[in-house]
């Protein structure tokens, strides 16, 4: 169980930098695998290394070391470095800021509270953001005007300058109605100009 895991941070913080290197290491070497067979991006899947799990200092012990090895053999063999998180960014852009990322994949404002203003102003010249509308709340539920508005918002918000891929974040359900399928895809083309 994921606390035991985090209670252990506190009372067996060896026994989890152990753990820590055994997985990092494993997974560095399948990101070695694909790089070898050339694979233009590396994800890195981070959802548990929130500040909603870890804490400032936590993330710093456990999570920092493992990126920074993880994008250095990404950028090594020509490839990008994305991160895949869909909540805690806003709060920890300092620490973002400062790992070797090329794509925050997975972001937007509604379910996971990301402020995009923020985000792009703050890391947009660094790294590319992709994502912008929530699928589940916007897209399967919302009214086509909902829809156009999200996708006419995360376009003003994130698109200028460039650096951001939108796309309903997780994922598109199998209920979603074709036509608010459709909906976004037109959204998209009307609103997803670079200005």
């Amino acid at each position: 169980r994921f606390e035991d895991f985090l209670c252990a941070t506190i009372e067996q913080p060896e026994l989890v930098d152990a753990f820590c290197e055994v997985v990092g290491d494993w997974q560095l070497r399948l990101a070695e695998l694909a790089l070898d067979i050339g694979v233009d991006v590396i994800m890195h899947r981070a959802y548990y290394e929130t500040p909603e799990y870890f804490s400032p200092k936590l993330f710093e012990r456990y999570t920092r070391p493992f990126v920074e090895r993880l994008g250095r053999m990404t950028h090594e063999a020509g490839a990008l470095l994305a991160f895949q998180r869909s909540e805690g960014n806003t709060r920890q852009i300092a620490q973002l800021k400062s790992l070797p990322i090329d794509i925050l994949f997975d972001v937007e404002p509604g379910l996971g509270g990301e402020d995009m203003t923020l985000l792009k102003r703050e890391l947009g010249g660094q790294m590319t953001l992709w994502g912008g509308v929530n699928s589940t709340v916007v897209v399967n539920r919302g009214t086509v005007l909902e829809i156009d508005h999200a996708v006419r918002e995360a376009v003003e918000t994130c698109a200028s300058g460039g650096g951001f891929v939108i796309m309903p974040i997780v994922w598109v359900d199998n209920d979603t109605p074709w036509e608010k399928i459709q909906a976004a895809i037109e959204a998209a083309k009307r609103h997803g100009q670079y200005k």
